[in-house]
């Protein structure tokens, strides 16, 4: 008999598979993948907040789609897939309303993605430049990581057009309300 998956491997995948189709990565499997398997790391304190959040996307991976989670699976480190989910989710979740149905999860991932430079690394564009697109995955995880975008935020997630301060010493939770809000100021 061949090996089975392990119960891990199995929860994995179908999880994976879960938070690709509410993020809208179908085109975008590589780069999600990158970020599943990046671990969240921060410089900023109060940045362990959000790896709690991460986590926090398993539970509610189980309660949406009635999987069984083992026990221990709190217990892997959060990665920077699950943060950006979790900002994703709540950012989606700070628009009340939203008659068009523009502001979805999906909708805000691709905005950060887009904002940091990584939205451009379709599977097609990996796929033809395998190479470049590890070399720039690469550069724009250290920047968001070590906070190596501009003080405004440029490079990083949340750019804004009128920061406050530098956004590199804020933590990522009040950079995504002061782009939302910034956001809610412009409609």
């Amino acid at each position: 008999m061949g090996d089975s998956p392990s119960t891990y491997e199995k929860v994995a995948r179908g999880y994976s598979k879960w938070l690709v189709n509410e993020l809208g990565m179908r085109t975008h499997t590589w780069l999600f993948h990158q970020l599943y398997e990046t671990e969240f790391t921060w410089t900023v304190e109060r940045d362990g907040n959000r790896a709690t959040n991460g986590i926090y996307m398993r539970d509610r991976y189980s309660y949406e789609t009635g999987e069984y989670l083992p026990d221990d699976w709190r217990d892997y480190p959060c990665s920077l897939a699950e943060v950006l989910a979790s900002l994703a989710f709540a950012m989606e979740e700070s628009f009340l309303y939203d008659p068009d149905g523009e502001t979805g999860s999906d909708v805000w991932m691709r905005e950060m993605l887009e904002n940091c430079g990584l939205w451009k690394l379709d599977d097609m564009e990996v796929e033809r430049h395998p190479y470049k697109s590890i070399d720039a995955y690469e550069d724009a995880v250290d920047r968001i990581l070590n906070r190596r975008y501009a003080w405004d935020g440029s490079g990083g997630l949340f750019p804004l057009l009128r920061p406050d301060g530098d956004q590199r010493s804020e933590e990522l939770w009040s950079q995504m309300n002061s782009y939302v809000l910034e956001k809610l100021s412009l409609r």
